[in-house]
């Protein structure tokens, strides 16, 4: 019989196919529609289109015969839409259940961190630190903490409280990059493309707010994060036989754009720190690959532990919305997040009982 957890969750709703994806992909083969070549072609092709964070072919289907043995409180699934923040959402969600497993109720903006992202992202692209690159919107899990621990944090209700309709930080970048170049071109100082940016951002993301109130204290954004997430809380892991294990490595991943280092643990030790933490009450983030290979493709939230007659399951919490999966939850094997796990974010104290 089925626990009774997963009753309440509804089924699993296909993706639209009325994307600006969908629309071109039907104008590319309306001369084959009809023939199995243009079946055959527009799955594949629809498919390639599919891949990135912002929308993997995951299997959104659960097991049938499935019982949960945990499953750890979180908040509302959000959804990332078009854009590639995917190592931004699983962060804070983990964050989040951390403080929810703990009695605390915590609610964070993703789209305040994407915002100083790319205010970060266009000053060095201004400056030329970027060396001439284009700014990218991909990253891992460790440069959230990096932005949070610069930048700060404030809850969902006072950035997104601007009712901005969610904003496609891709275009974004593109406009972000064009006031940069007409600024250089008209030999503008720093400080003058500094606030053009400013202008930019808090008319397309909304503007920031100065303190955040909880509690009757008041915080800046980065007194803020400190309360929610402490220096050096959580630690990320990787397990890879081509470095030494037990200490740093470098993880040579293109959307590693900070350079940020994991350390390193044989396999069976990583899949028991997963185990361990989640029976401990405390949730996991995670980095890497959904097509059935070791790649660097998207991020979630582990919340929770399940299994059917043949097979143990983790529950993860994404941000795709909640018409994905059941209600944004999803299932993934333990042999296969054994095989395809990049990296996991957990917190020290489970390093410490883990020996």
């Amino acid at each position: 019989m089925n626990n009774p957890l997963i009753s309440h969750l509804s089924s699993f709703i296909s993706p639209p196919w009325g994307s600006r994806w969908g629309v071109a992909l039907s104008s590319l083969l309306s001369p084959l529609w009809g023939s199995r070549w243009g079946l055959a072609l527009s799955t594949l092709v629809f498919s390639f289109f599919l891949m990135g964070c912002q929308g993997e072919q995951a299997n959104d289907k659960w097991p049938d015969g499935l019982t949960v043995d945990t499953l750890l409180p979180m908040t509302p699934v959000k959804n990332q839409t078009q854009n590639p923040f995917c190592w931004l959402f699983a962060p804070l969600a983990t964050i989040e259940t951390e403080h929810l497993a703990q009695g605390d109720s915590v609610n964070l903006s993703v789209r305040y961190l994407a915002r100083m992202f790319l205010y970060e992202q266009g000053m060095r692209y201004y400056s030329g630190s970027s060396k001439g690159r284009e700014i990218s919107l991909r990253g891992t899990m460790p440069m959230c903490l990096q932005l949070l621990s610069r930048y700060g944090i404030q809850p969902y209700d006072y950035y997104e409280r601007n009712q901005i309709e969610e904003p496609n930080f891709k275009v974004l970048a593109r406009k972000v990059m064009k006031t940069a170049d007409i600024c250089r071109a008209r030999r503008e100082s720093e400080t003058e493309f500094e606030r053009q940016l400013n202008e930019l951002l808090d008319k397309e993301t909304g503007y920031l707010v100065r303190y955040v109130h909880m509690l009757g204290a008041e915080y800046t954004s980065r007194e803020f994060a400190h309360s929610v997430c402490r220096p050096n809380e959580y630690v990320m892991l990787t397990t890879t036989d081509s470095h030494p294990y037990n200490q740093w490595v470098d993880l040579h991943l293109t959307d590693n754009q900070w350079g940020d280092r994991f350390y390193n643990v044989p396999q069976d030790s990583l899949m028991q720190y997963i185990v361990r933490a989640l029976r401990s009450g405390h949730p996991v983030g995670w980095e890497g690959g959904l097509h059935g290979r070791r790649s660097d493709d998207h991020c979630m939230t582990i919340i929770g532990l399940a299994h059917t007659p043949q097979k143990r399951y983790f529950i993860f919490k994404n941000s795709w919305g909640t018409e994905r999966g059941r209600n944004g939850l999803f299932c993934l094997s333990y042999d296969n997040i054994r095989s395809n796990t990049i990296a996991i974010m957990i917190t020290r104290d489970i390093m410490r009982v883990v020996k």
